[in-house]
C-alpha cells in the first residue's frame, strides 16, 4: 500500500490467492485508488 498521508491520495495493490478443493490455486492481482474512507476503486 502506497498512500501519501499529506494529500490522502495513493494507490493500493494487493494479491488474492484462491485455493480450490481439487488443489488448484489461482492468484489474482488487484490495483486501485482510494476514493473515500472505507471505499476503494479497483481496476
Amino acid at each position: 500500500m502506497d498512500i501519501n498521508i499529506k494529500t490522502g491520495k495513493g494507490t493500493m495493490t494487493g494479491y488474492t490467492v484462491w485455493t480450490f478443493p481439487n488443489g488448484d490455486k489461482m492468484i489474482s492481482k488487484w490495483e486501485g485508488k482510494p476514493v473515500g474512507k472505507g471505499m476503494s476503486e479497483g481496476t
